[in-house]
Order: structure tokens, then C-alpha cells, then sequence
């Protein structure tokens, strides 16, 4: 029986692809990225758009269908590769963007209370009204008008150096509630681009420690000199030593991915306590799922957008609840020291970073344009997620709050008549 000719030249196309594919991943991968990881997840999309490409249009849905059908199994916690997103964040995103515009480093909270007319601790309805009210002013003038200072609520001026202050001051209030002492071993989990550890030697002569998954942040620290090592956070043993404090501040929430259970966070409580020393301590700045916000299944189609493209483009998985790590941390022998809710704090930096910080030298850079996303396209060959981890970074005069600060925003809660936020932010130092 003779075989169609057709098919035959549809196979044999469907084979070159299969190889022009893989060649041009490998490129993109070894050639293009700082990571250098071969991820199997972004073969099987690269390998499922040549599907419609050689068969036709029509079967568009296969890809689409196949994305879907991942992303659900991942929600469900099977997962093709754990922390792929995450790696390529830290390597590339974060890196290439700091090196470009150093003023965007260390993309987290300082502690704004009392500078900007705004205490950041009072939570009550009208504070949370007069802050979102005020972001979102900063927010859109900022890209409408592109200054080197922005006001304050009370009229008062500031430039990109309050930046520096603040993250001074959160380096502060981390040593003071520590009670950090000049011989103290100190070791800083997700050390990112070395702030911590320059300000504790710096003010403490300690040379503190370093652990970090990316290993261009390992590196940088490093050329500093200071003892850095590139592990997950789940392969820290003994043999790193044992520490007065660890620190950890904004990356505890890749300890748990979505699908996983919650009680990983007692197993790595665990970890911590194991290395270190009599009456050692642990403080952890992490993200908690407000579980008096609204319940996802009333998310409008928005809210449901930017919580995904934040899951995607990061990984991990924020505990639910004000207790949602404490209570599993204490079960190993820890105690809760302190607790503070520093959500303003977030939110404020970040509506900051995504307009202000961008648009200070008079022309706003690294938003969502033709050729930063192109490049970022181009990225996601190698980097399943790198779209994912762009989109939620970028700020845009047209479009509503950069997701990774949504989730920190004040929002109306229609259902129950009042302002509240999706995640908060706690401050916690625990104890053995």
C-alpha cells in the first residue's frame, strides 16, 4: 500500500520543525539567558505551536488547549518543573533590570511611616482610603507628567532618594527588633542584590552569609566579599554552620508552591531551627493571603487576571491567614516575638517603583512597549514564564496598577461595604 504523499511531506515538515525548534531553544538558552536552564516545560509549548503551523490554523486550539490544561494541572500542584519561573526571575528579569537601572533594586517595601504625612500602620477605613487615594494620583501623573520629585499628602516634595531612605530604615528596624549585636553569625536567605548584607557590615562589622537560588546574585555578592552560596532553601543543612539570626525578607513563600501542603512551612521551620544556636532567631518578612478579603470565586475577571499572572510569573505560594506560617512554625519550637502588619509599606514602595522611580529622570522606561515586550517574547522560548514575570513588573499609564502592586492596593470591597486588600504584609521575628 502506497503511502499518501501528503502526509508523508506533512511529516517529514513536522520532524524539521521538531528539530529547527529544539536548535532555536538551545540558542535562546545558552545563548540569550544568564540561567542557562534548559526548561522541558517551555519545549512542550514551543513544540505544541508547530502543530497549527504545519496542520493549519484550525487547530489553534491545540496549543491553547494544552497551555490550559498544564496550568490547571500545576493550580493542582503537578508540576512539570518546580521553581523554573522563579530561577529565570532572579537571574535574568531582576538581574538585567538592576544592572539597567540601578535605582529599581531590590524590588520590596521600605518602611515609609511618619515621611510621607502617612502612618502606615494604621489600618482603619479612612487610612486606607487616603493612601489608595494618593497612589493612584502618583501613579497616573507620573506617567502624564514625568518629574524628578513627586508630593507628598501633605505638599511636601521628594526625590528617587527616599528610595535609599527607606530601605535604610527598614534595615534599621530589622536590627533593632533582632537586637543585632557587633560577633553575632548572621545568615540572610534570598540576599538579592546585597543591601542587607552591606548595611549589617557597614554598621555592625559583621560579614553576614548569603544563600540565594540564583547564582548572578551569588556571584555579585561574592565579588563584595562576602560568603555566599547558591542552594534552594530546602537544601540548607548544617554544614553551612549554625547562625545567632537568620533573615529572611520577602522569598518565604517559595517554601510552599500551589497544590502543596501547607505543612511544608512546619518541615522548613524545622530547617531554620536546625542551624541555629541556643536562643537563635529567625525574622521573616512574607506575604499573607488575607483571609478577610473577598474568596476567589468572587474575584472579578481583573482581579482573577493579575492573581494568576502574579502566581505564573514568580511560583511559590503565600500562607493563608495572619497565622498562616506562625502556627506552623511554632509547632516546632518557635515562639512569636513580634508581629506587625506592614502592608502600606509595600504598597506605597510599589506604586513608587512601577511610576514614580521610572519616570524620574523625565522619561519613563521599562514599561510595557513594543520592544521590551518583543525581547520578553522572545525570552519566554527559553523562560516558560518570562511574560508572565514582565507583565507583572511593568506599570503603564493606560492600564490599572502593575499587578504585583495590586495585591498590596486598598481596594473596595463592594460585598462588605469597606476597603480591605487581596495580601498582606507581615513583619515577624520568632524565637527558640
Amino acid at each position: 500500500m502506497k503511502k499518501n504523499p501528503m502526509m508523508k511531506n506533512t511529516l517529514n515538515l513536522l520532524g524539521f520543525g521538531v528539530v529547527i525548534v529544539l536548535v532555536i531553544q538551545i540558542v535562546v538558552t545558552y545563548g540569550f539567558t544568564n540561567t542557562k536552564v534548559f526548561s522541558l516545560r517551555a519545549l512542550i509549548r514551543n513544540l505544541s505551536i508547530l502543530i497549527p503551523i504545519v496542520y493549519g490554523i484550525r487547530y489553534i486550539w491545540v496549543p491553547i488547549l494544552l497551555e490550559i490544561t498544564i496550568e490547571f494541572l500545576k493550580y493542582k500542584g503537578y508540576y512539570i518543573e518546580k521553581y523554573i519561573a522563579t530561577i529565570y526571575m532572579y537571574n535574568d528579569f531582576f538581574r538585567e533590570t538592576n544592572k539597567k537601572y540601578p535605582i529599581l533594586s531590590n524590588y520590596t517595601e521600605g518602611i515609609y511611616d511618619g515621611l510621607l504625612g502617612i502612618d502606615t500602620t494604621d489600618l482603619s477605613q479612612e487610612n486606607l482610603k487616603k493612601v489608595r487615594d494618593w497612589g493612584q494620583k502618583i501613579y497616573y501623573e507620573s506617567f502624564k507628567n514625568p518629574s524628578p520629585y513627586f508630593t507628598d499628602v501633605k505638599g511636601n516634595q521628594h526625590d528617587k532618594h527616599i528610595k535609599y531612605e527607606t530601605d535604610r530604615r527598614k534595615f534599621e528596624l530589622i536590627c533593632k527588633k533582632c537586637n543585632v549585636q557587633r560577633g553575632m553569625k548572621i545568615l540572610e536567605i534570598g540576599f538579592g542584590e546585597c543591601d542587607f548584607l552591606q548595611y549589617i557590615r557597614k554598621e555592625y562589622g559583621i560579614k553576614t552569609v548569603g544563600v540565594s537560588i540564583s547564582h548572578e546574585q551569588v556571584k555579585k555578592a561574592r565579588e563584595l566579599g562576602f560568603e555566599a552560596h547558591c542552594l534552594d532553601m530546602w537544601d540548607i543543612t548544617e554544614e553551612i554552620g549554625h547562625y545567632d539570626l537568620v533573615i529572611q525578607c520577602g522569598n518565604l513563600e517559595y517554601a510552599h508552591l500551589l497544590g502543596e501542603n501547607p505543612t511544608k512551612y512546619k518541615d522548613y521551620s524545622m530547617i531554620i531551627k536546625n542551624i541555629l544556636n541556643p536562643n537563635g532567631k529567625f525574622f521573616v518578612t512574607c506575604c499573607h493571603v488575607n483571609e478577610h478579603y473577598l474568596p476567589y470565586e468572587d474575584y472579578s475577571l481583573s482581579d482573577l487576571f493579575k492573581a494568576y499572572i502574579l502566581w505564573s510569573g514568580n511560583d511559590g505560594c503565600y500562607p493563608v491567614g495572619t497565622d498562616g506560617f506562625t502556627k506552623h512554625a511554632t509547632q516546632v519550637g518557635f515562639k512569636v516575638m513580634y508581629q506587625e502588619d506592614r502592608t502600606l509599606d509595600y504598597y506605597i514602595a510599589m506604586i513608587l517603583y512601577f511610576s514614580f522611580l521610572r519616570c524620574s529622570e523625565g522619561k519613563c522606561h521599562n514599561i510595557i512597549e513594543p520592544f521590551s515586550f518583543m525581547k520578553a517574547l522572545f525570552l519566554t522560548i527559553a523562560a516558560p514564564y518570562y511574560i508572565h514575570t514582565y507583565v507583572q513588573f511593568q506599570g503603564n499609564q493606560y492600564l490599572p496598577v502593575a499587578p504585583f502592586a495590586w495585591e498590596f492596593e486598598p481596594q473596595f470591597n463592594k460585598n462588605k461595604g469597606k476597603y480591605d486588600v487581596p495580601i498582606t504584609l507581615q513583619y515577624i521575628l520568632l524565637q527558640i
